[in-house]
């Protein structure tokens, strides 16, 4: 009993791996089964009008479907499309009196920039002793203050270049990012459609053209 039990868990268990296997090429299943099915219909009649017309419905099918690939590749690039193309070309008809255009414009100049002054005391030829190092404190104080502000600059450029950089590494990864989802969409959707359009119509080119040697063979 234990052992028919494992045998039928084991099954099911298989069942359900298979059919996840079937769904990742349900593209591929759907495109070869959509063949059999023509293919198989018109020669269960054996007529040679049913296999013309098989073919002829493979090939309008491929044409779609490959139309439609087209359009999904070009709309996740933002390209135009052919109507769009044709209107553009259409309005860009060269007249007879060209049209006389006038540009304006404008300039704003700006500037900003950064100054610093710093008094620099001297004692006087006759100055005392007292005197001389009293200007010489107030020049210690001076350069340290000095110091302090180039300190308080340098830092405050450095937080934002740091920010800035931040930021356009972030910005380079979101584009990045994008960039890879578009061409994995891209190869994983439109290309896809369009190769089973292009295999449809194939199959459909081969059912029109040899219908009478195919009926011949069956």
């Amino acid at each position: 009993m234990r052992y028919m039990e494992g045998g039928a868990y084991l099954m099911s268990n298989w069942t359900v791996r298979f059919f996840h296997w079937l769904a990742r090429a349900q593209l591929a299943t759907s495109t070869i089964s959509v063949a059999v099915i023509a293919v198989w219909l018109p020669f269960s009649i054996q007529t040679e009008p049913a296999i013309r017309l098989a073919g002829l419905g493979l090939q309008l099918l491929g044409i779609v479907a490959a139309a439609l690939g087209i359009r999904d590749t070009r709309r996740m690039f933002n390209k135009p499309s052919f109507l769009q193309l044709l209107r553009s070309w259409a309005t860009s008809w060269p007249r007879f009196k060209p049209k006389v255009q006038y540009a304006s414009g404008s300039a704003t100049l700006t500037s900003s920039g950064y100054a610093s002054a710093t008094v620099w005391q001297s004692a006087p030829p006759y100055a005392t002793l007292e005197q001389r190092i009293d200007a010489l404190e107030a020049n210690l104080k001076s350069v340290e203050g000095r110091l302090r502000s180039s300190e308080s600059a340098i830092s405050k450029n450095k937080r934002t270049f740091t920010s800035k950089l931040q930021q356009e590494t972030q910005e380079r990864g979101t584009q990045f990012t994008e960039l890879h989802r578009k061409m994995e969409a891209t190869s994983t959707d439109g290309l896809r459609l369009a190769t089973a359009g292009v295999f449809w119509l194939a199959v459909g080119l081969v059912l029109s053209t040899a219908s009478p040697e195919l009926l011949a063979l069956s």
